[in-house]
């Protein structure tokens, strides 16, 4: 469960049960509700019960779930609390938590294998029904025409632009995205205790619930050493979901000082061990520190595999902002964003993890070639390109993915010679001459 006592808004009376007014006594069973007030579990099933359907303490109207929860617990005992998902706003706990050992890290992989036959039967079900993105691509020059006489530079753009992405309903979710491959690297080093740990768990909780069966997440933490807490990516369902989160609220908390050099690296290894994989994978890598020493992690980030993108976080005035700007740039062009104040946390996580759920493409190229001797002279993107060397006929701007409603501009710059014959028959025919062509390629996703 949460250490609450970390947390600064907590008072002592924390542990007082305030239905029944005794002591919340390690070994019985826990209930924590949305407005992280906390009760014995048979004390709130009573009041349930009883119809009373708001927090005793804020007179916060008490979850559905939660009502459902104790109802169930009413009828069949209250050992049915072991079969909910806990999620980010209301979790079942046991209070007499034994200290576990850090070892996770040493323990066996147990990842669970991607369904093909799932994956195959998505893509099918996209293309007969429509499903499937389609990316609405346009080129323009900066002029229409000029006067033929002299040679000069002019601008070019590409827009890419595709469609909006809307939710389906939840008997068809399972259908309306591709999968995807998660890792979580978490910070949980000493700076890292009490709102800050809080937040980062709820944050964590908050993913699990958002993912589907077909989705594979795993959760790495670090402090001066690296800890596999999910032991390999597991499939969201319900049970994985539970074990996920009872690991997240018992497992994690803050230890010693920061090396995210091990962090990093054990993330990417359960990425090159994969036997399997879903079509869309990203490392999320979150921390509040630095090293102790400057570190280059160059030959790390190095390892991660083509089409796994980085996404990092910075989490307080204190983290090694330009570090993480660097992981992020060579994890595949991913992004780096910069966590100032504590509930700014899950909004982070949130806006990251819409972009996976909604992505539509991957390993986007997009080639232009020009004939004759129209030349590209210069490329201004952020993205990747080549050649590298300029001027060309050609050119290849390399994007790693697109999500929904999403616009994405490619600047560059050409070189119109001069023509020659200035015959007015000639120039009429220019104007109606194919200068170059545009294609794009890439993985088409749902």
């Amino acid at each position: 469960m949460f250490r609450t006592s970390h947390f600064p808004s907590k008072s002592e009376t924390s542990d007082i049960c305030s239905i029944c007014l005794n002591s919340l006594i390690p070994g019985t069973p826990l209930l924590i509700l949305s407005c992280n007030h906390k009760f014995h579990f048979q004390c709130l099933t009573s009041s349930v019960q009883a119809q009373h359907q708001l927090c005793p303490l804020c007179r916060v109207s008490i979850d559905a779930s939660i009502i459902q929860l104790v109802s169930t617990a009413h009828r069949g005992g209250d050992h049915q609390q072991r079969h909910v998902s806990p999620n980010m706003n209301q979790r079942v706990v046991h209070s007499n938590r034994q200290h576990r050992s850090k070892s996770s890290s040493m323990s066996a992989s147990r990842t669970d294998f991607v369904d093909k036959t799932n994956l195959q039967g998505i893509t099918a079900q996209a293309v007969s029904t429509g499903q499937t993105a389609t990316i609405t691509v346009s080129a323009m020059l900066e002029f229409k025409g000029q006067l033929s006489q002299r040679e000069s530079n002019i601008y070019g753009l590409v827009s890419l632009q595709t469609p909006f992405y809307r939710r389906s309903s939840k008997a068809n979710k399972l259908s309306s995205r591709v999968p995807i491959d998660l890792v979580c690297a978490v910070d949980q080093s000493a700076s890292m205790s009490g709102a800050k740990m809080f937040l980062l768990k709820r944050t964590l909780m908050y993913i699990t619930e958002q993912l589907t069966d077909l989705d594979r997440l795993a959760i790495t933490s670090f402090d001066n050493h690296a800890y596999d807490r999910s032991h390999g990516f597991l499939q969201m369902n319900e049970r994985n979901k539970y074990k996920l989160n009872t690991v997240i609220n018992d497992e994690i908390e803050d230890g010693f000082s920061t090396n995210i050099g091990c962090g990093l690296e054990m993330a990417i290894e359960l990425f090159r061990n994969r036997d399997t994989k879903n079509p869309v994978s990203a490392l999320f890598l979150l921390t509040d520190g630095k090293d102790d020493e400057p570190q280059d992690y160059s030959h790390i980030i190095r390892r991660l595999p083509q089409g796994v993108v980085c996404h990092t976080f910075g989490y307080g005035a204190d983290h090694a902002a330009s570090l993480l700007v660097q992981l992020a740039e060579q994890g595949n062009n991913g992004t780096f964003t910069f966590i100032d104040t504590d509930d700014a946390v899950g909004p982070a996580f949130a806006i990251a993890l819409a972009g996976l759920l909604t992505c539509v493409a991957q390993n986007i190229r997009v080639n232009i070639e020009f004939y004759g001797n129209y030349k590209v002279t210069h490329a201004h993107s952020a993205y990747t390109y080549e050649p590298e060397q300029v001027p060309s006929s050609k050119l290849t701007f390399k994007l790693n993915d697109l999500n929904a409603d999403e616009k994405r501009n490619l600047i560059f710059q050409l070189h119109v010679p001069e023509i020659k014959d200035k015959s007015s028959s000639q120039n009429q025919s220019i104007l109606n001459d194919v200068i170059g062509e545009l294609n794009i390629t890439g993985d088409d996703f749902i």
